[in-house]
């Protein structure tokens, strides 16, 4: 097909003291099979020479969009006004696509054209080389469609934002838009509003990488109180559950507020951890968890290590 005949993607990539990266990911944009796309660079008050790199970058497709520091949020949201295209993908300024990412969301599109969210599979990396994903960049693409609540209370988070595309007029039409006073999860809140409105299918064709070393640095750069459960339903107090799909909405969020008991271990103590995660009315994680959380939060560590050596 023709490119004057295939839908322009925007990719939007928001950037913040990304210097170490953002050549790399830019990169693994300008090796894309579907060649029909603009990047909206969203520079959000970089303060290293990640700008500069950008500018280097000798490339007509590149949009550089410089505002205030405000978050990565914010600079998504900033990203996807100033798109121009049909469809929208995010890639975060230290993660990379295969070189056939776009091509298969777009068949995807091609095959579910009432979807609301079309993914490909992911690979978590290390810089070390350490991965792990079931790896698939060489076959045709399998797709199956994706309950993603389900998948969710499950313990998976099979889609990443960098891993899937949206159509612009799906979320114009629904006013959607990221949470900019969200500082975590903030995609996976998204991913869910967008859920409710038609289909999410995925491949099997694993198109991001996901690089998770400076995930972590970051997280080790964050006070040493401990951190509560995202607000994953912010904006959705008022959806229509059913029955099934609340059972779906307790049980992850109860996942989240053990798995949160856990990784609060030796950090600070604050009284706001002993209150359940709500999704708002009725649905919450059970008040039994509080019990739960207790034990698991303040079981001195040689009890775990016993535990690992007797399984």
């Amino acid at each position: 097909m023709h490119k004057s005949e295939t839908p322009l993607i925007s990719i939007i990539i928001p950037l913040y003291n990304k210097e170490k990266f953002i050549r790399r990911s830019l990169e693994s944009v300008f090796s894309q099979s579907y060649s029909n796309i603009e990047i909206v660079v969203v520079n959000d008050g970089s303060t290293d020479g990640s700008r500069e790199i950008v500018l280097s970058m000798d490339d007509p497709r590149i949009r550089l969009i410089d505002k205030p520091n405000g978050g990565v949020s914010s600079a998504r949201n900033r990203g996807i006004d100033e798109a121009k295209g049909v469809y929208i993908a995010f890639l975060d300024a230290d993660d990379v696509w295969r070189e056939k990412h776009l091509e298969v969301l777009m068949e995807g599109f091609h095959l579910y054209p009432d979807a609301a969210i079309v993914a490909n599979a992911l690979e978590y990396r290390w810089e070390e080389g350490d991965k792990h994903s079931n790896i698939n960049h060489n076959g045709i693409p399998k797709w199956k469609e994706e309950n993603y609540l389900h998948s969710l209370s499950q313990g998976s988070f099979p889609i990443h934002i960098g891993s899937c595309i949206f159509k612009k007029e799906l979320l114009n039409r629904h006013q959607i838009r990221f949470y900019e006073h969200m500082r975590l999860s903030e995609d996976v809140n998204l991913m869910l509003r967008v859920s409710r409105l038609g289909r999410v299918v995925r491949s099997n064709y694993t198109g991001l990488i996901y690089y998770q070393d400076d995930l972590q640095s970051a997280m080790k750069q964050k006070e040493m109180n401990a951190a509560l459960v995202p607000h994953y339903f912010e904006g959705m107090q008022s959806e229509k559950w059913s029955e099934q799909e609340e059972v779906q909405v307790r049980r992850f969020l109860l996942r989240e507020y053990l798995k949160k008991a856990y990784q609060n271990r030796h950090l600070s103590f604050i009284k706001k951890e002993l209150s359940p995660p709500s999704a708002g009315g009725n649905i919450a994680a059970p008040r039994w968890a509080v019990i739960a959380y207790i034990f698991i939060r303040f079981t001195p560590e040689f009890v775990y290590r016993l535990y690992k050596r007797v399984k």
